[in-house]
């Protein structure tokens, strides 16, 4: 005999409570299958990211050596900081054929899930800039470089950016991200920004 004043007191509710219930969870699975096929399909996943920027004005001594204190990270290169000419603030990193390279990131054990977005601020003459490069390296499996221009400023300056994904194959090894002068005038780089995204697997 049932309880009495049951909220289940009699088979046809207990069946609506459970026709219900169902409905419910159903909704439920739906809804979360339509995010996880939204965050799928972006492949990424947004509470992953990561910003770093380097502005090529703090300086800090490590050993002997000069490194650029920019937001998130340190950066290699400061012996070529410049007060030349800057994009902004009062100093930019100076490159030139005896020193090609500088403003240099090291992300020490790549996970093989990154995306990254990079790009900096360039400046020489107008021929002579071209020979301004942003690299990408892994020694032995991957290297890209652009000098692709988004961006240009009355000023002389222009913005370089790419992105790039490094190849699985290129887990727990190192990654470099740095400015490199190609040519034989010194050209400037300045304002170094780069954002890092993970892939869900």
């Amino acid at each position: 005999m049932p309880y009495p004043n049951s909220f289940f007191d009699d088979r046809e509710s207990a069946q609506q409570f459970g026709g219900l219930l169902r409905e419910m969870l159903l909704a439920l699975a739906f809804l979360a299958l339509l995010v996880g096929a939204g965050r799928w399909g972006l492949g990424f996943d947004q509470r992953s990211t990561r910003y770093l920027a380097c502005d090529a004005e703090a300086l800090d001594f490590k050993r002997g050596l000069r490194a650029y204190v920019g937001q998130g990270a340190r950066f290699a290169g400061g012996e070529m900081q410049s007060d030349r000419v800057a994009h902004s603030g009062t100093y930019a990193v100076e490159l030139t054929r005896k020193h090609p390279y500088g403003m240099t990131y090291e992300e020490k054990h790549l996970q093989g899930n990154e995306h990254y977005r990079v790009a900096v601020w360039r400046h020489g003459g107008e021929r002579e800039a071209t020979r301004g490069k942003l690299v990408a390296s892994v020694d032995g499996c991957f290297w890209q470089a652009t000098g692709e221009v988004v961006a240009r400023e009355d000023s002389g300056w222009e913005q370089i950016a790419f992105e790039f994904s490094p190849p699985v194959e290129c887990q727990h090894q190192l990654l470099k991200i740095f400015c490199w002068n190609e040519g034989r005038t010194p050209l400037y780089f300045d304002a170094l920004e780069i954002w890092v995204r993970y892939k869900e697997w």
